[in-house]
């Protein structure tokens, strides 16, 4: 053979190996992607859409036409992204895992710049725009939480809603909605249903800690949920881990009637690992004579 036609074949089979290799490590990458749009479902393109891994960008690019976006990284670990465009709200996911080999999809829904939507996930199983949900709904997220040390001062102010207590803080509380009885609300807890047989649910003792928020859905809504759904749905969320390191939280309040709330937290995440535990001591005298309550809550919550 000439060896003007072996360099020839060296050089097509240096090629094709080099062709190989570049295939085997975009096959061994893990694929993040999904769709951009704004709360009417309409897409959203040139949103810039980056990659954060501990703290850090670790790649950036920009939704289609069709308002989609992918990455394709060699990296494992912790993920969150961040988007933002003109006339909207810079949006923060949640954090999540993505192994070398997984295919990741995080749909993204933004907000305008002058409006706060909340973003509901019951029923519809992913992220869901209020504007695109059949019923109304009402959302306590971690801010107006944090502010209170019990679910029935929050529950209070929402539309459509009345609730009776018993006596002082911590007395037996029920949930009327709407007109309907207080044992037509299902209480779900992480999608699991909570409370007594008969669909009884004493709000009274329901502390704030280890939840992240609330989402309240007023009208019938057995079609989803059963029947024990005739007047409302009440969905507590737990929180997650989302640091790379273990973190360690207290805060303490302090005010009349010897009232005092201690709260401990511990949270992080392990490789697919997240895990987070809670503690909390509230005591209050009231403000009368032998109603003194004092309540322990503790919430753990790990997934993988």
């Amino acid at each position: 053979m000439p060896l003007r036609s072996i360099r020839r074949v060296f050089s097509a089979a240096k090629t094709l190996a080099i062709f190989s290799l570049l295939v085997a490590a975009v096959a061994q990458a893990a694929s993040i992607r999904g769709v951009v749009t704004d709360s009417s479902g309409a897409k959203v393109s040139g949103a810039t859409v980056s990659l954060f891994s501990n703290g850090q960008v670790v790649a950036a690019t920009v939704s289609g036409a069709d308002g989609s976006y992918q990455f394709l990284t060699g990296m494992e670990g912790r993920f969150f992204l961040v988007v933002s465009a003109p006339s909207f709200r810079q949006l923060e996911t949640p954090g999540f895992y993505a192994g070398r080999l997984d295919n990741i999809e995080r749909n993204l829904v933004m907000e305008p710049a002058w409006v706060h939507e909340s973003i509901v996930v019951t029923a519809t199983g992913t992220p869901t725009p209020q504007p695109q949900t059949g019923a109304a709904t009402s959302v306590l997220g971690q801010q107006e939480l944090d502010l209170r040390y019990d679910l029935v001062s929050a529950l209070r102010l929402m539309p459509g809603t009345y609730v009776v207590q018993a006596g002082q803080l911590g007395a037996q509380s029920s949930l009327f909605v709407r007109g309907g009885a207080s044992d037509a609300n299902l209480v779900l807890v992480d999608g699991v249903k909570a409370g007594d047989m008969g669909g009884r649910f004493d709000f009274g003792a329901l502390s704030t800690t280890g939840v992240e928020r609330t989402e309240v859905y007023r009208g019938a809504n057995s079609g989803l949920y059963g029947a024990d759904a005739a007047s409302s749905v009440v969905s507590v969320t737990t929180p997650h881990g989302t640091t790379h390191f273990p973190s360690l939280l207290f805060h303490g309040d302090l005010g009349n009637f010897t009232t005092f709330r201690d709260e401990l937290e511990a949270a992080g995440t392990r490789n697919k690992l997240d895990y987070l535990g809670v503690f909390s001591w509230l005591q209050t005298d009231n403000n009368l004579p032998n109603s003194e309550f004092h309540l322990a809550t503790t919430a753990a919550n790990v997934g993988w």
